[in-house]
């Protein structure tokens, strides 16, 4: 019994092990184009569209306004700040010059009697140290006003390509919950993303050269190389997800389907 369980393992290993299996050189299998970055676009305040500037398909640089908001509102709000503010500027500008009266006649040498009571001279610092406060409040309040008209512009974060427009002019826009608006995606850097199965993971590497060809597209192969290994597996497929970045002019094709052919390099 002994010897038919050892024969019996025996010949399981060589089954599992043996190097007569031949195994292939390369590996196929299909990707997904993806970009760098992707952003949908939501306002950073409240209002109503006046006017969408691009349109799906259009390529934009970083910084360039796509959607305008109407800005009347927050026009008005800057031009009360600005108001209030250069008050609150004349109000601490006069409460200094008092407070620089009033030490002037209640700092005296000593031996001399001060011209005015302590608590003339502790009601004018008092005054004008809230005057300091009241404008510190009102060039906050101004400088937020700006920024909410400003942020009536809704502008592009990074070059790319707008790939969904979410509104129409005179639709209104909300904060809470966040109305989506637009959709850029970069068109710089692309890269594909594949899956490696377990069994062919160990022959390759950060490096290793790969072709790609983009189905329906273009007949062309491009020569790329593996720049990223994901190290968890995919418990449901026990495979490996790997990327490659892509010459930048496939950024265009965002969502398409890929062939990906890898050299298995060996151990």
């Amino acid at each position: 019994m002994k010897r038919k369980l050892i024969l019996f393992l025996s010949v399981l290993q060589g089954f599992l092990f043996s190097g007569e299996q031949v195994e292939p050189t390369t590996y196929k299998t299909i990707g997904t184009v993806y970009p760098q970055y992707r952003s949908v676009l939501g306002g950073q305040v409240a209002g109503y569209v006046k006017d969408v500037c691009v349109e799906v398909g259009d390529k934009v640089v970083k910084g360039e306004v796509l959607l305008k908001l109407d800005p009347t509102l927050f026009s008005i709000a800057v031009a009360e700040a600005d108001t209030a503010c250069d008050l609150a500027r004349i109000e601490c500008d006069d409460a200094e010059r008092d407070f620089a009266r009033m030490k002037k006649l209640f700092e005296k040498p000593e031996g001399e009697t001060p011209s005015i009571s302590q608590k003339r001279y502790e009601d004018a610092k008092s005054r004008w140290d809230k005057a300091k406060v009241c404008l510190h409040k009102a060039e906050e309040t101004l400088k937020k006003s700006r920024q909410n008209e400003e942020d009536t512009n809704i502008k592009a974060p990074f070059d790319g390509v707008i790939t969904k427009r979410f509104v129409h002019p005179g639709e209104p826009v909300t904060v809470t919950p966040v109305i989506k608006l637009i959709e850029v995606v970069s068109a710089k850097h692309p890269f594909v993303e594949f899956s490696v199965p377990q069994q062919y993971i160990s022959l390759i590497q950060t490096g290793t050269k790969a072709g790609v060809r983009l189905e329906g597209v273009s007949g062309d192969v491009f020569f790329v190389s593996i720049d990223r290994i994901y190290p968890d597996i995919d418990e449901k497929t026990r495979a490996f997800k790997c990327r490659a970045t892509l010459p930048e002019p496939l950024g265009k094709y965002v969502g398409a389907l890929a062939q990906v052919c890898i050299p298995l390099e060996g151990e």
